[in-house]
């Protein structure tokens, strides 16, 4: 051990004495009688000691007492000279029979107990006189001086800390056998928090810092010498013993090590936390470990088990423990393994694998990890996957699935390389890798069937491989090669092989299943689930081919339907029947308007030879369809259907004239235009002017009860593609409508620039003109009605109609009447039959502007008007005016019922008035009322029925004169007249 001795200058300090000091002041005896001791001191070596120290006293004690200080006195011999101390003790009979102790003290403060030479026995008090010795012959005490002093042993004091040690029990005086003082110096000096001495007892109270310092104490006392005083500084190691071992926070007691792993010993330590007794400083001595389980022979311990070496794989439990052994201990599992050192490829020119293989598969099946018995955690080989194809493409693809990690796929065919790293060994290992085609799952290998047309004429001739290969490159989800496979058919008698090239020939009508094989070697497992690097897998990809007879020709039949015919079909014939024929290779050639607009437009039916017509525009021409080399054509005519039921309705033609002498046209009871008319007499037949509805006029016709009149113009010859012009001469006027399709009432009339009051009337309705705008039950012009329009001018007027094709057409709302008439009307209808009524039974109507009288909320009433107990229309309520249609016939008398839209309850109105063409305007309404409304009674005649005078009533709602004076109402405003 390498001590260090440090010197430290300091004043004495007493700390602690061996014995306690004599008291050297000679007790008083008063006697008569004394005892005389001629006494020499002899070192061990039997030669006389002359006093050398200053203040050097021998003393006699007798219980302790000193009863005598010895008087030096020399003797000279013939060579050296003596000393002899002579004692005078005065004695008492109390002291017979009592021993004499003798003591040194030297240099004032160091005593020594001495004993008597070999020769001399201790001195007997008789009580009285007596002499011991003589000069020559002198009593022989044992005194040799100290000359040093320090620790037993090596010279070091060596203590645990907190442990205590007699200091008489650990100081050696020198020379051999000196006399050892009763009482010595002791200091700690600048060492007092380390340790302390009390009582001749050093206690130890913190360790070195550091460890292999050493510290003093000193030791000093008075000797017979010429420099008297002895000083010595004694080294003293205060050590910190293992008080406890314990795992540390957050380690585990197990540790895994390589085989012959150095560093074990250090690796075991970071596991544990060692403390000391004095747990503020480092421990000293070693942790000492022991095998408490395993192989004894896999473990060394060298140094006093200071020092652990694995030297065979296996697992063990070593306990660590202090050098004694004492504490409970730390049992640590250490598991003992062969690192890897190498990698080899198992297959040095690599692997081949197919496309779409998942690579995580076959990792660890690829390489060898050495030696053989290498502990071998799979978890720590990381893989690299590397290399692109000719265009740039990965030919490995790495995502990341949730649960299951990262997964690797041979994404494209071409060649790459898999870099193995083991953490272990420093060189990584390249494997080279071959991404082919591989072959048809059982899923992927049966492909949708096909069919083949050859014409009969082509049998056993027509070669069909190009068909096959496109079917398989089409419908196989990897498009496989034609190439790759080698190919049979089932039935040879319907395809089979080409005799001078790898194909097929269309050989007869029927059914075969072409079949083809392909084989690759690539990596893979075996049907016991065993890696085999060279494996022969085996796909088949096959498909139902019929061979059906070919397309000889098509055709198509011509039609003639109207614009309102929408369930038309044009089916295109195939010869032979049943060939559907495909959509990119047919086409049709659609008749046009002169502005190249299509009359028509069709829509295939899947799956069938049939298309769907939808008129579009009246006209004619040729419909041609076009397949392959296959072509038809046929004359379509898209003109007017009528469809009348039994009655009055009031038509227009837009297409082709309507003849009364056609087949059906018997149906026809009577046919009225504005100039002309016609009577289907049971005896004459068609009586009358008009034969021909052409278009010229608006026309009313009346169908036979029991039938209907259903015809279709043969021609589209009236249908202009221009504007229109309709010239209006005053007074009413039944005009043609020239659309083909339906078109808001606004779009129609909105730029005609007509008078105020002008009218367009209906067979169901109307609309009235006044203040610049129409208003009235009419939203639409549809396509084959006809219309009466009044010009209450002096002058014709003119408008234009523009071509369908500069025009929306309309499309009535399918949402439900909102207007509480709308509602009542149609509630009441459902349930009571006095309220329906058949616009059909008569050829005219009559229309009506009316109103309540003011005050009264128009929104909670509908009008209906009757013709006696019958109902001949209903109203409709715009802007506080009731548009009301009656249908009848001159010489009737219509009245008008009016109705509570809460309770569905009804007043009559005392308001009655001829059955004419029109009655009221928006500005001069027909006031109804009811006699809860003060109006009592109002009888229209039939002088004003085109309301070409203005029309006056007076405050109780009754119709006036205009020569009536006071306060009037005059067309809807009030006036006072004088």
């Amino acid at each position: 051990m390498k001590r260090i001795l440090l010197l430290f200058a300091f004043t004495f300090m007493v700390i602690g004495q061996t014995l306690s000091a004599r008291e050297w002041t000679v007790s008083s005896v008063s006697s008569s009688n004394e005892a005389v001791f001629y006494v020499t001191l002899q070192d061990k070596g039997g030669t006389n000691v002359n006093p050398l120290a200053n203040d050097f006293q021998l003393g006699a004690f007798v219980d302790g007492v000193c009863r005598g200080l010895g008087t030096a006195q020399y003797t000279t011999g013939t060579t050296t000279s003596s000393c002899v101390f002579v004692f005078r003790i005065p004695v008492t009979s109390a002291d017979a029979d009592k021993t004499v102790d003798f003591a040194l003290l030297v240099g004032g403060n160091t005593e020594y107990t001495l004993s008597e030479a070999s020769g001399s026995n201790p001195i007997t008090l008789t009580g009285g006189d007596q002499t011991v010795g003589y000069p020559s012959g002198s009593h022989k005490l044992l005194f040799t001086a100290p000359t040093n002093v320090k620790a037993a042993g090596d010279g070091v004091i060596e203590m645990d800390v907190y442990n205590t040690v007699t200091l008489s029990d650990v100081l050696v005086f020198e020379p051999e056998g000196a006399n050892v003082p009763d009482n010595y110096d002791v200091s700690v000096g600048n060492y007092i928090e380390n340790m302390k001495v009390e009582n001749g007892v050093l206690t130890a109270l913190k360790p070195n810092q550091p460890a292999e310092f050493y510290q003093n104490i000193s030791v000093s006392f008075s000797t017979n010498a010429t420099n008297n005083y002895v000083y010595a500084d004694i080294p003293v190691t205060i050590s910190n013993p293992i008080a406890a071992i314990t795992l540390k926070d957050g380690s585990t007691n197990t540790l895994t090590v390589p085989l012959n792993d150095s560093e074990t010993t250090s690796k075991l330590a970071t596991l544990i936390n060692v403390t000391g007794k004095y747990a503020e400083a480092n421990y000293t001595g070693q942790v000492i470990w022991s095998l408490k389980s395993g192989d004894e022979t896999g473990i060394e311990l060298a140094e006093g088990g200071t020092q652990v070496t694995p030297v065979k794989v296996g697992e063990y439990v070593l306990t660590a423990n202090n050098e004694a052994g004492t504490l409970t201990g730390v049992d640590i599992t250490l598991t003992v393994i062969q690192l890897a050192t190498s990698l080899s490829a198992l297959y040095p020119n690599g692997i081949t694998v197919i496309q779409g293989s998942q690579m995580n598969d076959y990792l660890e099946h690829l390489y060898r990890i050495e030696p053989a018995d290498a502990t071998h955690d799979k978890s720590t080989v990381t893989y690299t996957f590397s290399g692109t194809t000719d265009d740039g493409s990965e030919i490995f693809s790495t995502l990341d699935y949730t649960g299951i990690g990262l997964v690797t796929t041979a994404a494209n065919i071409g060649s790459g390389t898999i870099t193995v790293k083991h953490p272990d060994i420093e060189e990584s290992l390249s494997i080279p890798v071959n991404v082919i085609k591989g072959v048809p799952g059982p899923k992927e290998g049966v492909l949708e069937p096909l069919s083949i047309s050859v014409p009969k004429e082509q049998l056993d001739n027509l070669d069909i491989t190009d068909d096959l290969k496109k079917h398989v490159s089409v419908y196989s989800k990897l498009q496989w090669d034609w190439s790759e496979f080698t190919w049979e058919s089932s039935v040879t008698t319907v395809v089979k092989p080409a005799e001078t090239a790898a194909g097929f020939i269309a050989a007869g009508y029927g059914m075969t299943t072409i079949s083809g094989s392909k084989t690759v070697t690539a990596c893979g497992f075996d049907a016991e689930g065993n890696f085999v690097a060279e494996l022969e897998q085996t796909g088949n990809i096959m498909f139902d081919v019929t061979i059906v007879q070919g397309l000889s020709g098509i055709s198509i039949e011509g039609f003639t339907i109207g614009c309102e015919d929408k369930d038309q079909i044009l089916t295109v014939t195939t010869d032979p029947a049943g060939i559907i024929l495909e959509d990119a290779e047919i086409s049709f050639g659609i008749p046009s308007l002169a502005d190249q607009t299509p009359i028509l437009s069709l829509e295939r039916v899947e799956g069938t030879n049939t298309w769907k017509v939808t008129p579009d525009y009246p006209g004619s021409g040729a419909l041609t369809v076009n397949y392959g080399d296959f072509n038809d054509e046929a004359t379509v005519t898209i003109s007017q259907h009528l469809n009348l039921a039994e009655g009055w309705s009031w038509i227009s033609t837009y297409a082709g004239e309507i003849s009364l002498s056609a087949d059906n046209a018997n149906n026809v009871l009577e046919a009225r235009s504005q100039a002309a008319l016609t009577y289907n007499d049971p005896v004459y037949g068609f009586f009358g002017d008009l034969n021909t509805l052409d278009g010229t006029s608006a026309y009313k016709v009346k169908v036979k009860e029991g039938v209907t009149f259903d015809y279709t113009a043969d021609n589209a010859r009236l249908y202009s593609n221009d504007v229109t012009t309709v010239t209006l001469q005053p007074g009413w006027n039944w005009v043609n409508n020239p659309c083909a399709k339906n078109h808001s009432f606004d779009e129609i009339f909105s730029k005609a620039e007509l008078p105020e009051n002008s009218s367009v009337v209906a067979l169901t309705g109307f609309m009235a003109y006044a203040e610049g705008q129409w208003s009235g039950s009419l939203e639409s012009i549809n396509a084959g009605e006809g219309y009466l329009i009044y010009n209450p001018g002096t002058e014709n007027i003119s408008f234009n109609i523009q071509p369908d094709r500069f025009m929306s057409e309309f499309v009535a709302s399918n949402e439900a009447e909102t207007t509480q008439s709308r509602t009542l009307m149609a509630n009441a209808r459902a349930n009571r039959t006095e309220l329906t009524y058949n616009p059909r039974r008569f050829a005219d109507n009559m229309s009506i502007i009316a109103s309540l009288p003011e005050g009264i909320d128009s929104e909670c009433y509908t009008v209906v008007p009757f013709v006696g107990e019958e109902c001949r229309g209903e109203s409709k309520l715009v802007d506080g005016r009731y548009f009301i249609t009656v249908h009848g016939q001159k010489g009737e008398q219509v009245s008008f019922r009016i109705f509570d839209n809460q309770t569905g309850e009804y007043e009559n109105s005392p308001v009655k008035m001829p059955f004419s063409m029109m009655e009221g305007s928006i500005k001069a309404p027909v006031v109804l009322g009811t006699s809860t409304t003060g109006i009592e009674s109002i009888t229209i005649d039939q002088n004003n029925h085109d309301g070409s005078d203005p029309v006056i009533y007076d405050m109780q709602g009754r119709r006036v004169s205009k020569d009536a004076r006071g306060l009037l109402i005059i067309n809807g405003e009030k006036v006072f007249v004088n």
